[in-house]
């Protein structure tokens, strides 16, 4: 897993409700609007809103994956949007990248492995054992 994803990024975000309201602000930042005052501004997450958008660093499994090849395969400094996932629209901003050393990634590496098998065994209980919820109650 480490020779496949040894970087650490971190990124700038801003979410937006609809694609509309998204691509009238990634138009905005790239005419020159400041991407940190945007973000405090504009985004409906409002963790990362007070610091103008910043996430905290991450390495390849731990970005949601609606987000993850987009955010680790822009350059530096650079702008994309809007990316859609099952939270709204983002408009993301790659601010630094660096290569992890083995022993600083080994442990955040173990538990995102750890969480690839869980969800595969949860995925095969859940189509070996159907649940149906019959009271309404619970829809």
């Amino acid at each position: 897993y480490y020779a496949q994803h040894p970087l650490e990024i971190r990124v700038r975000h801003i979410l937006l409700p609809t694609p509309e309201e998204a691509e009238a602000v990634f138009r905005r930042v790239r005419s020159g609007a400041a991407f940190a005052a945007m973000a405090k501004a504009k985004s409906l997450d409002a963790e990362t809103a007070a610091q103008g958008g910043l996430m905290d660093s991450a390495i390849y499994g731990e970005v949601i994956p609606e987000l993850e090849d987009v955010v680790f395969k822009i350059k530096v400094g650079e702008t994309v949007g809007p990316v859609r996932s099952k939270f709204g629209y983002h408009i993301l901003r790659k601010e630094s990248q660096r290569k992890l050393t083995f022993a600083q990634a080994e442990d955040r590496i173990r538990r995102i492995l750890e969480k690839q098998k869980l969800d595969q065994y949860l995925q095969s209980m859940q189509s070996r054992y159907p649940v149906e919820v019959l009271d309404a109650k619970f829809n």
